[in-house]
């Protein structure tokens, strides 16, 4: 086995990019990323179509864009544009709106006759003149469907855009900030006639288990289900809330225990030692 890799497929000389390990055989592998019969017949159409354009001396771009989000938004482990697997709209910061950074588009479409191993070409070297948000408050806007790409992949670079993207559009208005880690849920739930808000911390280790079971004669269409087996403390978790009222007292439920807290500037900070699944937090005023 061997590779060859090139950065661009703008060099007339190069028209793929091979690497070891690869899936073999090209019609298998189209057929396996576009399923038979609708996607297969859209990517078949589209090679047609492409080689007409080759043809008649001109070229074709397919959506599929990279994004590289301002440095305040971006996650410090990422430098290069961060992937998005389905199409966007395209989208300029008008006057008066903030751009939440620029969109790259890659070199060429995948395709027979300009192939890339992986599942996208580089990204070029000159951003495209798009936006990938915009942000202009109270209103922000993707290009991108985030939240669906992040549901489909999970791509941790994606979480840590969106949050600070939410982060800045909120500002001074975020009335909740913790320390727990991402698996876990808050909710603060306001309670006026009682004068108090109640904050549910929610916490426990989710593993995968179970998949997909072919019986003998009749196939059980089973997927992967979250199960907690195990329930772990969480300890000193910090916890910043804003309110507009002035809270007199913070305690810990069902137990009944008073917390001590820190009010400065209607910020209120406190810390819980220790919990295991499940408590509430009682904010009297």
């Amino acid at each position: 086995m061997f590779t060859l890799a090139c950065c661009s497929g703008r060099d007339a000389r190069v028209a793929a990019v091979l690497s070891s390990g690869g899936w073999g055989n090209g019609a298998r592998k189209a057929k396996l990323q576009h399923p038979p019969p609708d996607a297969y017949d859209k990517f078949i159409a589209m090679i047609e179509e492409g080689r007409k354009k080759v043809a008649a001396g001109e070229t074709m771009m397919v959506p599929r864009f990279d994004i590289v989000p301002i440095p305040e938004l971006a996650p410090d482990f990422v430098s290069e544009p961060i992937v998005m697997y389905l199409p966007s709209q395209r989208i300029t910061a008008s006057d008066g709106a903030t751009s939440l950074g620029k969109v790259w588009d890659p070199y060429f479409t995948r395709s027979y006759r300009q192939y890339c191993s992986h599942q996208h070409a580089p990204p070029q070297t000159v951003a495209s003149g798009y936006d990938c948000g915009t942000l202009n408050p109270p209103y922000m806007y993707l290009a991108d469907p985030v939240f669906t790409l992040y549901r489909a992949s999970g791509a941790v670079a994606l979480k840590h855009y969106v949050t600070a993207a939410i982060r800045k559009l909120l500002g001074d208005a975020c009335s909740l900030t913790t320390s727990l880690p991402s698996t876990a849920r808050v909710s603060l739930m306001a309670q006026p006639q009682q004068n108090r808000y109640v904050l549910h911390l929610l916490f426990a280790n989710t593993v995968n288990r179970g998949g997909p079971l072919s019986a003998p004669v009749i196939p059980i269409p089973l997927k992967p289900v979250e199960v907690i087996e195990d329930l772990l403390p969480l300890r000193q978790t910090q916890l910043s809330v804003r309110l507009p009222e002035a809270i007199k007292r913070v305690s810990l439920e069902p137990q009944g225990e008073d917390l001590a807290f820190d009010a400065t500037a209607g910020t209120l900070q406190l810390e819980i030692d220790e919990f295991t699944c499940h408590q509430m937090v009682v904010l009297h005023y």
